[in-house]
């Protein structure tokens, strides 16, 4: 699972979308997820794009197109959960980025 959602994170992934690549029961490959990652799919998927991002944002590319390219539908939503993850703005972690250089 790990690796799909490596390979995959920026499409559409539900558990359902998971478990038919992985031929598999949506709630029993949940289950054993978090019991083998302490995490469950959706953080872990929520993670993945994250890091994709910060990556992005750090090497300037535009914030909204960072959004769109690791997943998110909605700037808004992207704002949000990168704020949660990171403790800042995109707009405040691509300066200091660029400060630390």
């Amino acid at each position: 699972m790990v690796k799909f959602i490596e390979n995959s994170y920026a499409d559409r992934i539900t558990m359902k979308t998971v478990a038919a690549a992985l031929r598999g029961n949506p709630a029993a490959l949940a289950r054993e997820f978090r019991r083998k990652t302490g995490v469950s799919v959706h953080s872990y998927l929520t993670a993945v794009r994250l890091r994709h991002a910060a990556r992005l944002i750090a090497s300037n590319v535009k914030i909204e197109a960072v959004a769109l390219g690791v997943g998110y539908r909605s700037k808004k939503n992207f704002y949000r959960q990168f704020i949660r993850h990171f403790g800042v703005t995109p707009e405040t972690f691509r300066r200091r980025r660029r400060t630390r250089r």
